[in-house]
């Protein structure tokens, strides 16, 4: 349908979210490089807002997909520069919570020389009220890590949390798929320790959502269904 209408303004979008279904049918690993060419097209339209979500989701991704830390440093590094340049503090916050867990991954709290530490920021916390959006991100990344790195209580605060933001978005991207699995892992790890039902069903709640997904696309969702099972 682009190709007919020939529109150069609308390719970005038109390209970030036709990719959006692409990340839940087709392996993420090559249809996530779809996102740096709507950035480049809605980059040559002039539409700075579109090609900043397109290379912040192709970002996002890459952290979730497998490709090594230091190349995912360098990337959320470029990223960063480029939402700095166009002092947009709301897409900024989005990539902040990530770049902390990079760096703890990594184990340096510096992503390198050249950049000051990504230290929780002002500007952050003033959009969690505000931003449900935001808020979730930022929940979610800390609660990531905690899990990961086994800090069971803090898990726990922040799952706790998690669970009490409103879930609601006018859209379905692959990152999503990341928050129902740890989320889903995390409920199962409380349910054991304390016993409580309701952890249960945010666990099996979680499996179903995941095994919807694996009906779409195998490669993508089905390891995670399982580690869930």
């Amino acid at each position: 349908l682009l190709s007919v209408i020939g529109s150069k303004e609308v390719a970005g979008e038109v390209i970030c979210v036709s990719t959006h279904v692409f990340c839940f049918v087709e392996p993420v690993q090559s249809t996530n490089e779809f996102y740096q060419e709507g950035h480049k097209t809605a980059m040559a339209a002039g539409d700075m807002i579109i090609a900043m979500v397109n290379i912040i989701i192709h970002s996002v991704n890459c952290f979730w997909i497998g490709s090594s830390l230091p190349t995912v440093r360098k990337i959320f590094e470029s990223t960063r520069y480029l939402l700095e340049q166009q002092s947009n503090a709301t897409f900024l916050s989005q990539i902040l919570p990530v770049m902390r867990n990079l760096s703890r991954l990594i184990g340096t709290d510096n992503l390198d020389n050249n950049n000051p530490p990504c230290e929780e920021t002002t500007m952050e916390h003033d959009l969690l009220a505000r931003n449900p959006f935001q808020a979730t991100t930022f929940i979610f990344q800390k609660l990531y890590i905690s899990f990961l790195f086994r800090e069971y209580d803090q898990m726990k605060s922040l799952a706790e949390q998690y669970f009490q933001l409103p879930f609601k978005s006018w859209t379905l991207i692959f990152s999503t798929s990341a928050r129902v699995f740890i989320s889903g892992l995390a409920s199962f790890w409380i349910y054991r320790q304390i016993g409580d039902i309701i952890w249960i069903e945010r666990g099996q709640k979680a499996k179903k959502i995941l095994s919807h997904w694996t009906g779409s696309c195998e490669w993508n969702f089905s390891n995670k269904y399982y580690l869930l099972e």
